[in-house]
């Protein structure tokens, strides 16, 4: 965060005026530093999916929903069963 958007919420937390609005502060502040400790793991993982030969279906796989990914998890586990044998 920018110097200046530190001072704005500063001044912002100097204006509350009542328990409430500073406890809900208070919470959303803490819930920020989860969603940025979380970004923060997701870069890590993205950097070491895409450090790996593999990489290059990531750039696929990232486009794909939960749905998408789940059917191609079949096929490929139907891929390496047949590879198997």
């Amino acid at each position: 965060m920018s110097n200046e958007g530190y001072k704005d919420m500063v001044r912002i937390i100097e204006k509350l005026s009542t328990k409430d609005n500073a406890e809900g502060l208070r919470s959303l502040l803490r819930s920020t530093i989860s969603v940025n400790k979380m970004l923060i793991k997701i870069e890590e993982k993205e950097q070491e999916m895409c450090n790996t030969g593999m990489g290059m279906f990531y750039t696929f796989a990232k486009c794909l929903d939960n749905d998408e990914i789940n059917f191609c998890l079949e096929k490929i586990n139907k891929k390496i069963t047949r590879l198997e044998d």
